[in-house]
């Protein structure tokens, strides 16, 4: 039979005695948990006949030989110990069989003769070129420029360094010079269209622009104190502001140039590239030229107003091509040169072109206190000199 199960006594009878004395004593409850005690006795009580007898030893049949462990049952057939395992008797020795005769091996056949290389057949024409394919879309710019989603500004500072970022007005964010400035936008941008302007705060400054890469994708733009240029001066030995080579194109307004040393510049364009002048600016004094083109070149400060603190000299040389120009049309009627009374030095400021085939020469009146010296224009080489 099955192993008897133990009694489960589910209601709590103190519980009642504490909590519900004033209620009718719970029979039910007690029937119940007296008839799981009664069928628990009597499994157990039957579980116990089954496998003893009424003088207490176990029933007959009930230890079989499967219930024996080995020891036991050797015991009880009264075997004596396992003895030890005896030695390997030796391998017999039977005759090895002989080796059956090898079939005969069958003749190779006769290997064909190689056949003679046949002749290089002719080569034949040429065909035709074929039709070129169309050139393929514009691949996207690639990972080492910027490319502008805005109009930007750089900030150049007498107190900035090149080590920052240039992009903020503080003498923590901006730069030291302008030719970091300008390397910058050449180097790393991609304008897409968007205005870049460097931004220059007053003071003075001993290091000028040489610009001979394009700004990809638009013009690039510095730009001083276009109200009070001489706020904002570059001074140095040899050329302040150039524009150099095929696509460079510069636009400058707000500053004040001198230039000193035996190539004293203003400003120039040089080798195809561009110099536009947006504002007003002033020229110091330039021990050569203030403004110069040469080898296709291209100055343009035409409708400008400008003032002249120094002396110096408008040239446009063209040694070697008859494509540059100084476009010069009402460069000057705001200013003071050509309006009179705050000049304080002498100076002339003359256009020579070099290998031009006329010449104006208008005459150039005096300004203030200080008489002009010098003709307003000076032809060389039969040059041609026109600003009107």
């Amino acid at each position: 039979m099955a192993s008897p199960t133990k009694p489960k006594l589910t209601y709590s009878y103190v519980a009642f005695q504490q909590e519900q004395q004033q209620n009718p004593f719970p029979g039910t409850q007690l029937q119940a948990d007296l008839a799981e005690l009664t069928r628990a006795a009597g499994d157990t009580i039957d579980a116990l006949a089954d496998v003893r007898r009424s003088d207490g030893a176990l029933p007959n049949a009930k230890v079989t030989v499967d219930s024996l462990s080995p020891s036991v049952l050797a015991l009880l057939r009264g075997d004596g110990p396992t003895g030890p395992t005896g030695p390997t008797g030796p391998a017999g020795v039977g005759a090895t069989g002989p080796t059956g005769v090898a079939g005969a091996t069958g003749t190779s056949g006769v290997a064909g003769a190689v056949g003679a290389t046949g002749p290089i057949g002719v080569t034949g024409a040429t065909g035709p070129t074929g039709t070129t394919g169309p050139v393929g879309a514009t691949g996207p710019t690639g990972p080492g420029r910027t490319v502008l989603t805005a109009n930007r500004t750089y900030y150049v500072l007498t107190t900035g360094s090149d080590s920052n970022s240039g992009l903020v007005n503080t003498a923590g964010g901006a730069f030291l010079t302008l030719q970091k400035a300008v390397n910058v936008v050449t180097d790393t941008l991609d304008l897409a269209g968007f205005a870049v302007t460097v931004q220059v705060g007053a003071g003075t400054y001993s290091a000028g622009v040489l610009m001979t890469r394009p700004a990809v994708g638009g013009v690039l733009k510095i730009s001083g104190d276009t109200t009070t240029p001489a706020n904002v001066v570059l001074s140095m030995a040899g050329t302040c502001i150039s524009a150099q080579g095929a696509g460079v194109k510069l636009s400058i307004e707000g500053l004040k140039v001198a230039a000193s040393g035996g190539v004293g510049i203003g400003i120039e364009a040089i080798y195809g590239g561009q110099l536009t002048v947006t504002g007003k600016l002033d020229f110091g004094a330039c021990s050569l030229a203030h403004i110069h083109a040469s080898y296709a070149g291209l100055v343009d400060v035409s409708g400008v107003g400008y003032n002249i603190t120094g002396e110096g000299r408008l040239r446009l040389a063209q040694p070697t091509s008859r494509h540059s120009s100084i476009d010069a049309t009402g460069f000057g009627r705001s200013g003071q040169d050509r309006s009179g009374g705050y000049h304080t030095i002498r100076r002339y400021f003359d256009i020579v072109v070099d290998r031009g085939i006329q010449a104006d020469e208008s005459p150039r009146p005096d300004a203030g206190a200080s008489a002009d010296t010098g003709s307003r224009s000076n032809k060389t080489l039969i040059g041609n000199a026109n600003m009107m």
